[in-house]
């Protein structure tokens, strides 16, 4: 591509307008209309990258007004367009990988404190089985005390009321 030539004739549309008329007008519009219709479209994106914002926003106006307007919207796309979308899907990209890191980690924080739980509820589980074994040990050594109570209780009972008979006869003896 020419970009020199372009360049100047892109200052020259920018200083004296485009001009269809014939003569030099309509040969400079012919011009440029020849080296962007040489150009690939490689070759034409990089031409409108290497200019400043200005330049970018009158390359567009000269193509709207002198090339066909499929032709002035395909260099549309490949460049402006192009290059939103590609910035725009760079965003994209760091917005969805952010949120997925930030997914993950709190994934793995719910993970962590998972686990922690579930060992605090093991723990317990495992205290409240003990306390439950020590509970039926505990049922089972008061049933055997109060059986042992009954029987002692009986006993003395059946030894009081023989020292009452023994005091009874004992009495009627003396």
């Amino acid at each position: 591509m020419k970009a020199e030539r372009a360049q100047e004739l892109l200052k020259h549309f920018k200083n004296n307008g485009i001009s269809q008329e014939p003569g030099n007008g309509l040969n400079k519009v012919l011009e440029y209309q020849d080296i962007i219709g040489r150009s690939t479209a490689a070759e034409v994106a990089d031409f409108e990258t290497s200019l400043d914002q200005d330049g970018r926003k009158h390359f567009i106006w000269t193509n709207f007004l002198t090339l066909a307007q499929d032709s002035a919207i395909d260099i549309l796309k490949n460049t402006v367009i192009h290059r939103f979308l590609e910035r725009e899907s760079v965003a994209m990209d760091e917005t969805w990988n952010k949120k997925w890191k930030e997914h993950h980690e709190a994934n793995q924080r719910l993970n962590d404190c998972k686990k922690a739980i579930y060992k605090r509820i093991s723990k317990l589980e495992n205290e409240n089985a003990r306390l439950r074994s020590s509970l039926v040990n505990s049922r089972a050594m008061r049933g055997e005390a109060q059986d042992r109570n009954r029987e002692l209780s009986a006993a003395l009972w059946t030894a009081q009321d023989k020292a009452h008979k023994f005091d009874s006869m004992k009495a009627l003896l003396s």
